[in-house]
């Protein structure tokens, strides 16, 4: 039995209201835990900080997979009428909420396993500790996931963009900012390797385009100084017709040289984008559950961001991004979910189990 509105609704605020930024997920961990414990077969804290609980036995195995940590801005959670505002709330608290509250009222003729995992937001590491516990056959491999992320109550995710971090560097002699054909700028010099790096990639604004974002410029020492040091930090996403290797291998060693200054760049881990197919029973339950529950088929949609599902697809292709909260408002502090939707997406998380299971009978 599933529980009632006033209950989902008080396990979202005290969640919401968690600041958990990447690295320091531990309060909210023990908080599921301890919320868990006596809902479920088994629930404990993995070696990362990663949050395992698991329900039911046998086959099939069916990961809920969300994330515990947000951006870091401290929440300050309101709620208007139906929704429900503050940083977090949707990425990724909304989601988690739903797939706890779908585990622990559940009862499954199956296994399921929540994973509620750490730093999705910066290093991923939390999902890169499941893949290599699932193989190296310590943790059992799931048969389907569905990622708990904001999409939309209507909207299922099969397409996510990879993406890496570009740091763009430059050393110079620097010198008196009265004569600045003394010395080579830094400052210019980075924003001219950034426009070397599009034209090379071909970058642009459109989806099927490599994107670049600078995110973080520094330089500079004092105010008539010509800088001695630069250095920018470029976000890269990369759509599905793309790999990393692709990507990197065409300006790695990249490289501006002049009498008086040196230009370079550094390559950050890569994420491959991921593409699965829309048909895939994961993603076919995901979608009947959907339908059943708001009594509407939901789209079919591409983010142009990336996820854990580019990393969790490598132990299991029956995959899909589902779960409540307005995408458009993520990483700000106007997050943003409705009351209604958090809970059809209990419904439909629950509702899930069931329907994977007569499509992999069947």
């Amino acid at each position: 039995m599933l529980p009632d509105s006033d209950t989902v609704f008080r396990l979202f605020l005290d969640i919401a209201n968690i600041y958990s930024p990447s690295g320091n997920e531990r309060e909210l961990a023990n908080y599921i835990v301890k919320f868990l414990k006596d809902h479920v077969d088994d629930v404990y804290v993995d070696e990362v900080g990663n949050v395992i609980a698991v329900k039911g036995s046998g086959r099939p195995v069916i990961w809920f997979h969300a994330h515990m940590d947000t951006i870091p801005i401290r929440p300050r959670v309101r709620v208007m009428n139906d929704l429900v505002i503050g940083p977090g709330v949707a990425d990724d608290k909304a989601p988690l909420t739903a797939m706890i509250l779908a585990l622990a009222f559940s009862n499954p003729k199956c296994r399921v396993v929540f994973t509620g995992v750490v730093e999705e937001e910066t290093t991923s590491r939390g999902s890169l500790h499941l893949v290599k516990s699932v193989t190296e056959g310590l943790l059992e491999r799931p048969d389907g996931v569905v990622i708990g992320e904001p999409t939309g109550i209507d909207r299922v995710v099969y397409v996510y963009r990879g993406s890496t971090k570009f740091r763009v560097f430059s050393r110079a002699r620097g010198g008196h900012a009265s004569t600045p054909i003394a010395s080579s700028n830094p400052i210019l010099k980075i924003y001219e390797m950034y426009r070397k790096i599009y034209e090379l990639l071909d970058a642009g604004e459109e989806y099927s385009k490599i994107s670049l974002v600078p995110t973080i410029v520094r330089g500079g020492e004092v105010l008539n100084q010509i800088p001695t040091f630069a250095e920018m930090f470029i976000d890269v996403r990369i759509p599905p017709r793309y790999s990393c290797s692709e990507v990197t291998s065409k300006v790695r060693g990249l490289e501006i040289v002049d009498e008086t200054s040196r230009t370079e760049i550094e390559i950050y881990e890569c994420i491959d984008p991921v593409q699965v197919d829309i048909m895939n029973p994961m993603a076919r339950a995901v979608i009947r559950a959907i339908t059943k529950v708001l009594g509407r088929s939901p789209t079919p949609a591409k983010k142009w961001g990336t996820s854990d599902m580019n990393i969790i697809v490598k132990i299991c292709r029956n995959i899909i991004a589902y779960g409540p909260g307005e995408h458009e408002s993520t990483h700000t502090e106007e997050e943003c979910v409705k009351l209604t939707d958090l809970y059809n997406a209990v419904k439909i998380y629950e509702k899930t189990i069931d329907e994977f299971l007569q499509l992999v009978d069947r």
